[in-house]
């Protein structure tokens, strides 16, 4: 699903919200509208794990199919605003190349960019392979910078390459109201 604010963005919402869509109204009108963009730009990873054995790989299992998961979150007020957003799966590389761009809204509160890079499997939950925290603050070059990926144990897995810009929107982009609109992408 996706909500549609009142500048007529567009951004990826949870299935959960859409059950309780009249109670984030509520929140959204209390803690305002987001005045600050933060640009996301994932190019690519290096070095992540195999995630199947040699056996199972001479059998047609792939040896790793990653995907990046963004969490942005701002505390507010009333609670916290958590934006998310997520590349798509690359099958088949421990090394993969994702060259994709999120724009988020935020607040100006929002100090850092969450980056959780998993790997899927088909009808199952995905695992997750690395993590890590980026300040949204801090200048970046332009052409991304190498972030390290740490497992749950705080072992190092990989890497990742990304760029984030924490910047003022413009003043087209910052709605009048903090209505939304959620809309199902299918059923």
């Amino acid at each position: 699903a996706h909500a549609v604010d009142g500048c007529g963005d567009e951004e990826y919402v949870a299935a959960g919200t859409i059950l309780s869509n009249s109670e984030f109204k509520q929140v959204a009108k209390r803690v305002g509208v987001p005045t600050k963009q933060i640009t996301c730009r994932i190019d690519a990873c290096r070095n992540l794990p195999a995630q199947a054995s040699v056996a199972r790989r001479m059998m047609g299992a792939s040896v790793c199919d990653p995907f990046v998961e963004v969490v942005v979150v701002s505390k507010t007020v009333f609670g916290q605003s958590v934006k998310t957003c997520q590349t798509n799966v690359r099958k088949f590389t421990t090394e993969p190349e994702f060259k994709q761009r999120f724009v988020l809204k935020a607040y100006q509160n929002t100090e850092h960019a969450h980056f959780t890079v998993f790997h899927w499997r088909r009808g199952l939950a995905a695992v997750e392979l690395g993590k890590t925290e980026v300040s949204v603050k801090q200048k970046y070059r332009k052409r991304g910078q190498w972030h390290k990926l740490r497992d749950a144990r705080g072992r190092r897995v990989g890497d990742i390459k990304l760029y984030v810009e924490f910047a003022a929107l413009e003043r087209s982009g910052i709605a009048n109201t903090a209505e939304l609109t959620v809309i199902a992408d299918s059923f």
